[in-house]
């Protein structure tokens, strides 16, 4: 809870057991890796390719001035 903005936490807390569903259907993590343009991550909005069992995402983070989470994006390939 602590690692997200409070706006970003009441939006997720409420789903946490369909995205824990959602993550076990994709099997077991296999890989993640740093990705960004031209090989460059961005420090402000990391982004990381995450290789599951069954699929792959990108997943984006943002984060605030207290370097909580405050914006969660992800992406399937």
């Amino acid at each position: 809870e602590e690692w997200f903005t409070t706006e970003l936490w009441q939006q997720i807390k409420p789903n946490l057991q369909e995205i824990e569903a959602s993550y076990r259907r994709r099997g077991a993590l296999q890989s993640v890796t740093a990705v960004g343009p031209d090989g460059v991550q961005d420090r402000g909005k990391p982004s990381y390719r995450v290789v599951f069992e069954n699929m792959s995402r990108v997943i984006a983070f943002e984060f605030d001035e207290q370097g909580r989470i405050k914006s969660i994006r992800s992406e399937d390939e």
